[in-house]
Order: C-alpha cells, then structure tokens, then sequence
C-alpha cells in the first residue's frame, strides 16, 4: 500500500490546471517514515484504537485548517467503517470533525478475496456504500463490490431499490524506466554480492532454473507451498535454485529458516530480507527464470506484475487480483477451498505447481512472459487514474 501512495501521490502532486496544482498533497500513514523524497506534507499514525485514529482531526487542522477536502483511503474497507458511518463512533473530536461534511472520503479498495454468493460481508457492503467515491483495484474486485452493494440494497415491496453504481478500476502502474528486461546471467552476477543469512556464500550454478518468490511473511503468503515445490522439482533431478525475498525470516508467520531445513533445502535457498531499491528489486526478478505468486489472494500483486515487466514469467493461483493480468496458461487452478473470516482461500497441491514450472522449462513459449502494455504508468495506467481523478472534481 505504501508503495501505492508513493507512485499515485508523486504523480497527483504534479497535476496542474492552468499552471496550478490541482491537489494539495499530505499523507497520513501508519508504520515507515517521512521521507525528504516525498514533496508534500507527512504525518505519521501515532495512536489508534480499533482501526480508528483519533488524531485525524488535529492532523487536518494542521494540514488544511478550516479548508474542505478529500481523504482518499488505500487501506483494506473493514478496517474503515468508521469513517464512512462516524454515528458509530463514540461522542468525541473524531466524530464532530467527520460529521461536519468537510471531507469527502473516496476509497481505492482492495478485494483479495470472496464469501458466500460472490459478495464481502455485509458491512462492509455498508461501508463502501457510504463512501462518497468508491474504486476496485481490479476488475474481479468491482464486480464483488457490485455484487455486494446489490446485497445490502434495501428491500421492500412498495420501493424500487435503484439501480447499483457501476464500479470502475484502476490498476497498479508499473514504472517501465525501471522495471523492463535484463541481461538473465548480469542478474544473477549483480545479485550475487548482495545475500543476506548465508553461512556459506552460495553461488548461483549457471545452469540452474532459478525460481523467485517475492512475498512478505504472513499467513496469506504460502511460503511452505513454495518451499515444498522446489523440493519435488529437485526430488524429479531438475537442477533448481531459490531466490527467496521478504520482510523478515523468522519472526513473522513463518519461521523460513526452519521451514526450508525440514523441506531439505537448507543451504540452496537464497534469502534477502533488507530493503531494496525498485531498480535493485528490477535485477531481482530479471535474475530469475520464473517467479511465484504463493499469496491464497492478492488484492493486485506488484510482485506478479513487476515480474512480468521485467520479461520474467509468473506462476500463481486462478484467483483475485492475478485475473487482472496474468494469463490462463499462467495460472493454476485451486485444488480445493477453505474459508477464512468467511471468505475463500485457495488450497493448491505443490505437484500441480512443480508439473507446471517443468513444462515452463521444456516449452517456455506457451506461456506469457510480459505485463500488457496499458499496465505501466507511461502508456496507460496514469491516464486511466487522472481522468478518474478530474472526474470527482467536477
């Protein structure tokens, strides 16, 4: 989501009409830092209580004063109920400052997975349906909302319910100067000084299929799925490397360290677990002759899209986000299904995906290995977000 703010804020702080801005900037975040690369004000999330941030009034006083405005939300819509139905709220400042009219709320809603009937829950329902705009990241998502707002209408026989806001999309651009096609052998030289938790430095075998998965470690992201996949590949004599990248190794959901000791693969595994720069993260995919998406439902999936911008095929579940851009020969069908807060997950067998990455080795040509075009910010994606923007202003 951060990086959702940095790519859309940057580029809506240089919109102009008639030689002035269009939009006065600020952010207001939880977790990270302010950031002298950030041109506009940064307010960083100090208290919360149940998702609801008492200190919103005094951070618009700071940044806007008496002024009217927009908050524009990038965060998943069960967390913002209270924004959009301030009533539930208990009698304080946050209440007061939501109940003036003085913002208007639009929300940028990720959709990574569906419940019963196609839908989310019903309150969340009720929540987008109080934004005063409201916008998928992806085309499955806004048909889920679609669906859901049609559920939450209320019903009688002497009303005609009227008829559901169509919900449009916008995607998560890719900046093509930096993520684009590499040189495979420079990748995997340039990656080689830069691993991290290795008691023997590991050498890239130049002949190895070398597998990435990009993934933070939380309990959506199936890290023993992509653990046990390249075991079976190398169980079957497929010569195969792991180029492992995340946030952290063993204090997250998972403890990687031990979990890729139990699948055998200790010491063939390569972790990286700092911070890199998009044009490091670029020679990271281009290192690699195929990535994972191992996350049970993504509400996009820069990883995936990154990947494929960097000519680097992706491997991932027939769900959610990866819809959007990842074709059919890329993505594999769920074996089965469990419910989790009453929406669905995919359970995959990890024999399905090792079959599937040695026949992306034996014919590479039948699978996609670029991300569309109108995906990047130069070519489409920002066009597609500023007309959508300038639409609200009207």
């Amino acid at each position: 989501m951060g990086r959702v703010l940095r790519e859309v804020g940057i580029r809506m702080f240089n919109m102009q009409d008639a030689d002035e801005a269009t939009f006065r900037i600020g952010s207001y975040t939880l977790g990270g830092n302010t950031s002298l690369r950030f041109p506009w004000q940064q307010y960083i999330i100090t208290e919360m209580k149940g998702w609801t941030l008492p200190g919103l009034p005094d951070i618009w006083e700071d940044f806007a004063g008496g002024d009217e405005g927009i908050i524009l939300t990038i965060w998943n819509i069960s967390w913002l109920h209270w924004l959009t139905r301030p009533t539930i709220l208990p009698e304080g400042p946050l209440r007061s400052f939501l109940q003036t009219g003085r913002v208007k709320v639009w929300s940028y809603i990720p959709i990574d997975s569906v419940g019963p009937g196609g839908r989310v829950s019903r309150e969340e329902g009720r929540t987008i349906q109080m934004c005063d705009r409201y916008v998928a990241y992806t085309g499955w998502g806004a048909k889920i909302i679609e669906a859901t707002i049609e559920s939450v209408q209320p019903k009688f026989r002497e009303v005609k319910a009227p008829p559901v806001p169509k919900c449009y999309a916008l995607p998560h651009g890719t900046d093509g100067s930096i993520f684009f096609k590499r040189d495979r052998q420079e990748s995997r030289n340039t990656f080689t000084a830069r691993l991290v938790r290795e008691e023997k430095p590991y050498r890239l075998d130049p002949e190895a299929f070398l597998i990435g998965v990009n993934a933070t470690n939380t309990p959506r992201k199936d890290w023993g799925l992509a653990f046990q996949t390249v075991s079976i590949l190398e169980r079957v004599g497929m010569k195969v490397g792991l180029l492992a990248h995340t946030n952290k190794l063993q204090d997250g959901a998972w403890d990687l360290i031990e979990l890729h000791k139990a699948m055998g693969l200790y010491g063939r595994v390569i972790f990286t677990d700092r911070d890199f720069t998009d044009e490091e993260m670029s020679w990271w995919y281009a290192a690699c002759d195929c990535t994972l998406g191992i996350g049970a439902g993504e509400g996009w999936g820069l990883p995936m899209s990154e990947s494929l911008a960097c000519g680097v095929p992706v491997l991932t579940v027939d769900y959610a986000g990866a819809l959007e851009f990842v074709a059919k020969s890329n993505r594999i069908v769920a074996d089965a299904w469990r419910y989790e807060n009453m929406n669905l997950r995919p359970v995959s067998d990890p024999n399905k995906w090792a079959g599937r990455i040695i026949d992306l080795k034996d014919c590479p040509d039948k699978f996609q290995r670029n991300l569309d075009e109108r995906l990047f910010w130069e070519t489409g994606a920002w066009e597609t977000w500023e007309k959508w923007l300038r639409e609200g202003l009207k």
